[in-house]
């Protein structure tokens, strides 16, 4: 497997940097269409996601990345997988949401990990702008049914 975290966005995306916004959509989209709209987040606390797994049984993240693939290809990774130790830094921007997924396996431990499902967009570019690319608004869309489908083997419905 590819190493992805180095290179990918905040763990909730920023809608005014082009197809770094692609969680963002998701969640928007989806806050439209399910009534549970407390369930849905978004935004770029990557210290928040540490903490969100405790007491769920099902977590599912979605993020953009730039790691030179096709724009809009979407990859579903499990949280255990991403999960990566934080080099030792000074610089806040570098906690990552792959180090709070890390973080998180210490605090609640490792099944939470497990219960964690990561979405990844591949960027066609991040840059500063409120539109996310075609192919990454299609990618979006996929993930939202992903999701649903998800959902749905839960046993949650719209």
């Amino acid at each position: 497997m590819a190493d992805l975290s180095p290179r990918c966005g905040g763990g909730g995306g920023d809608p005014s940097r082009g197809d770094a916004g692609a969680s963002v959509a998701v969640v928007r989209r989806l806050a439209g269409r399910w009534e549970r709209q407390a369930e849905l987040g978004a935004g770029s606390d990557r210290r928040a996601v540490m903490f969100a797994p405790r007491g769920r049984k099902r977590l599912v993240s979605a993020d953009a990345c730039a790691i030179g693939g096709e724009p809009g290809a979407m990859f579903e990774l499990p949280g255990a997988a991403v999960a990566a130790r934080r080099r030792m830094s000074h610089a806040v921007h570098d906690f990552r949401w792959d180090h709070a997924l890390y973080a998180g396996e210490h605090l609640h431990g490792r099944e939470v990990s497990a219960a964690i499902a990561v979405l990844v967009i591949e960027a066609r570019a991040i840059v500063f702008g409120l539109e996310l690319s075609h192919e990454v608004s299609i990618a979006v869309g996929k993930a939202i049914e992903r999701i649903e489908q998800l959902l749905a083997q839960r046993g949650a419905r719209p």
